[in-house]
């Protein structure tokens, strides 16, 4: 049965595919969405060729087709942002299923944004909803999480940048910085650092770090220059890896970027 069921929808999801298909395309996805109505779509969406059905699904239904299988993922996100072929079904949800579901999902995402980003499959999607579906809130909140712990349950309006965490409590300072440059080191280790939301708690932990620490995170990403460079605070960054590091690790710098500097040059940031 469920091997009649894997025929019938890449029949439709074939049909669907075609350019033709334009005039006929809600009627394909109404028959989808019938299809695998009793399916677990979090299941579907780890599999490769069933997670490329509920991909066109979510560009391509309607919008109440849409919000539902939207709602279906939410419970599960994590693990399907965690998959090879689930991070393009949560990629595809962000882009397609509106404001409200979009921000369930990102709010279904707390407690697990430091896991998110030290995965390489989650790691540029967690990129892509820092940078163009976060609201500022959201943003912070994100960034709470990779300065410590005590914020993955628990998130605070009023802590908007690192400096911020230990306002009412300067003992608070020591333990907070350790626990981000940890993940800071961790995340330069694992070469996972083309991120904006790990270029903006690079900044924030530069603009407060006492000077041996600050020196520890800079010789950490002193290959990463070019790849850091590719946001606003990301090239703020770079450019303070820069002046506060040693001759030694201004050539190596230097040297890593050699290959990237027509590009450095003309891009954006």
């Amino acid at each position: 049965e469920l091997y009649d069921v894997d025929v019938k929808a890449k029949k439709l999801y074939e049909e669907l595919k075609m350019k033709s298909a334009k005039d006929s395309k809600e009627r394909l996805c109404q028959e989808l969405y019938k299809l695998l109505d009793s399916s677990d779509y979090s299941k579907l969406s780890k599999s490769h060729d069933r997670a490329r059905i509920i991909q066109m699904m979510l560009k391509k239904a309607p919008q109440n087709i849409k919000t539902d299988i939207g709602e279906r993922l939410i419970p599960h996100i994590v693990d399907i942002a965690l998959s090879k072929y689930g991070k393009f079904v949560v990629s595809r949800l962000m882009l397609y299923c509106g404001k409200e579901i979009r921000e369930k999902a990102i709010t279904g995402m707390y407690s697990n944004i430091a896991k998110l980003t030290n995965h390489k499959f989650s790691n540029p999607l967690i990129d892509m909803i820092f940078l163009n579906h976060a609201s500022v809130d959201q943003k912070n909140f994100m960034k709470q999480e990779l300065y410590t712990d005590l914020y993955k349950n628990d998130k605070n309006k009023q802590v908007k940048c690192l400096g911020d965490t230990w306002k009412d409590s300067e003992m608070m300072k020591k333990g907070i910085m350790n626990s981000t440059k940890m993940q800071l080191t961790k995340l330069a280790s694992k070469n996972l650092i083309d991120n904006s939301l790990v270029h903006a708690v690079l900044l924030e932990y530069l603009e407060e770090a006492e000077e041996q620490d600050r020196n520890e995170i800079i010789t950490a990403f002193i290959g990463h220059l070019a790849a850091i460079a590719s946001t606003k605070q990301g090239s703020r960054a770079a450019v303070l890896c820069y002046l506060y590091s040693v001759a030694k690790e201004r050539r190596a710098m230097l040297k890593s970027i050699k290959d990237h500097v027509e590009k450095l040059c003309m891009h954006e940031h």
